[in-house]
C-alpha cells in the first residue's frame, strides 16, 4: 500500500472564522484541478481527510476526479495554532518558514527557505 499526503491548496482567510472552517478559495480549487489534470498522482483506493472544511472540500474534488471513496478522521486536523492565534498572511508565512525550514530537515513550505531544488520536488513551478 502506498500512502501520499496532500495538503489543501489556497483558502479564503477570514480572521472572524475559525481556521478549521475556512473554505477553499476559487484559486485553491483551480490549483487543485490543475494539479489533477497533470496526471502525476496515481489513482488512490481511498482518500483520507480531516474533518475541516477545506480538507473536506479537497477530498470531494479528489473523490470526483479519481472515482474513489473518502474517509475522515478528526486526528488529521489543523496544526495547533493556540500558541500564536490568528496571524496575518505575511507573519504566518514567516513563522511557518521558521518552523519548517529551521532544521533543514523539512524543506516543504512552498520552497521559500532557499534550500529547495527541483530534485526534492518541494518547490512550486
Amino acid at each position: 500500500m502506498q500512502l501520499i499526503f496532500l495538503s489543501h491548496p489556497q483558502v479564503i482567510i477570514d480572521p472572524a472564522v475559525p481556521v478549521e472552517r475556512w473554505c477553499l478559495s476559487p484559486l485553491g480549487r483551480a490549483t487543485l484541478q490543475c494539479f489533477l489534470e497533470r496526471g502525476i498522482w496515481p489513482a488512490p483506493d481511498v482518500i483520507w481527510s480531516s474533518m475541516e472544511t477545506k480538507a473536506q472540500e479537497t477530498a470531494e474534488l479528489l473523490v470526483a476526479h479519481f472515482n474513489c471513496t473518502a474517509q475522515s478522521d478528526i486526528r488529521l486536523g489543523e496544526n495547533d495554532r493556540s500558541a500564536t492565534g490568528f496571524l496575518p498572511v505575511a507573519e504566518f508565512e514567516n513563522v511557518a518558514d521558521q518552523f519548517f525550514c529551521a532544521t533543514g530537515l523539512f524543506c516543504t513550505w512552498l520552497g521559500k527557505c532557499g534550500r529547495c531544488t527541483s530534485e526534492n520536488l518541494c518547490c512550486y513551478e
